[in-house]
């Protein structure tokens, strides 16, 4: 069962650090900073979006089988994506490739769910960083939530 719990989070992970938005959003190029890039995993108003569906749907709703499949994709997608910038995070921390130190460090038992719950608290909370990227935002409430001591 342990294995089984392991392949659910890394497809998790795989699927929400591929495309978190749709195909023909997947690959849009943010507000003019200093040069434009492009963000393959969007903003965080559509990080938001992903995660408000999480938690969603409860046993004995009444739902189409289209509304399950949606609300399913939008919470994997949700927890895959904010896995998936947490460890590449963590990983070039380790690494050493990091010119700084870690912006934060997690519990030694925290959970995904808590970690999600992180991010929409910081998401709804400051609706003015919505148009910035995802990935930021992510790595901005995990230093907010858990600043290294």
């Amino acid at each position: 069962m342990p294995h089984l719990f392991r392949s659910s989070i890394l497809c998790l992970v795989c699927i929400g650090s591929i495309a978190l938005t749709s195909p023909s959003q997947s690959a849009k190029k943010s507000e003019p900073h200093e040069e434009s890039i492009i963000l393959f995993g969007g903003t965080g108003t559509e990080l938001l979006m992903r995660c408000n569906a999480v938690g969603t749907l409860r046993a004995g709703d009444t739902a189409t089988t289209m509304q399950v499949a949606d609300t399913v994709k939008d919470s994997n997608l949700c927890w895959g994506y904010i896995a998936g910038i947490v460890d590449e995070y963590q990983g070039i921390a380790l690494s050493d490739l990091l010119k700084e130190p870690p912006s934060f460090c997690l519990p030694a038992k925290v959970s995904m769910e808590k970690l999600e719950k992180v991010v929409k608290k910081s998401l709804d909370d400051n609706p003015a960083r919505l148009h910035m990227p995802a990935s930021l935002l992510v790595v901005k409430a995990m230093s907010e939530a858990f600043p290294c001591q």
